[in-house]
Order: structure tokens, then sequence, then C-alpha cells
């Protein structure tokens, strides 16, 4: 054999010895990368849900304010306001009497004549 096929034949194999383990490492990265994807697909899973439990936490929370708000207003709504108050106070130093100007106000008589009875303490002060 020529000296120069040896060398030939020793290049040749020692290229396909590169080659084949370039392939092996080549491989080995692609079963990380896999095995990366895998794992970052079961964080991303995890991950949905726990922000799709906290939606609904947060759903449950706003529905709950939202009564709290209508709970307010209707409570709001059946309140004494200080129109009314000033209303109240009007009849009641023209000489209407309590009970009479709870109907004409619509107001509860028992709130009349509270207003009555703090409008006395006040006026004689």
């Amino acid at each position: 054999m020529n000296l120069l096929t040896g060398v030939g034949l020793l290049a040749s194999a020692g290229g396909l010895a590169a080659g084949a383990s370039s392939l092996v490492a080549l491989r080995r990265c692609r079963t990380r990368l896999d095995q990366a994807r895998e794992e970052f697909l079961i964080m991303m899973r995890q991950q949905q849900t726990e922000y799709r439990d906290g939606l609904g936490e947060v759903r449950r929370s706003v529905a709950f304010l939202e009564q709290s708000a209508r709970s307010i207003e209707d409570a709001v709504k059946g309140r004494l306001t200080s129109s009314v108050r000033s209303q109240a106070m009007q009849l009641l130093r023209a000489g209407i009497p309590p009970d009479k100007a709870a109907v004409t106000l619509g107001l509860g008589k028992g709130e009349m004549r509270l207003i009555a009875r703090v409008s006395r303490i006040l006026s004689a002060q």
C-alpha cells in the first residue's frame, strides 16, 4: 500500500470518527433539548392552572364587592339626607307636629321625633 493511500485512509477514518462523535453529541443535545421542552411545557401548564385559579378568585371577589356596593346603595337610598333633614327642621320650626312632618317627608315617625328632640336641644343652647 502506498503511504499516501494509508494517510488518506487514516484521515478518512479520523473524519468518520469525528463525524460519528458529532452525531452522538448532536443526539445528546437533541435529547436534552426535548427534555427541557417537556419540563417547560409542564411548568407552563402549572402556571396556567394557577392563573386560572387566581382569576376565579378575583371573579368571586369582584362579585362580592359588587353585591356589597348594591347593598350600600340600597341602604343609602333610604338614608336621611341633609336636604331632608333641613326640610324636616323647617317644618318643625313652622310648628308642624313631628308625626305630620314625618308623613309629609316620608320619614318614620320615630326618626322625625328624634330630629325634633335634637332640634329642641340645639335651640336651647
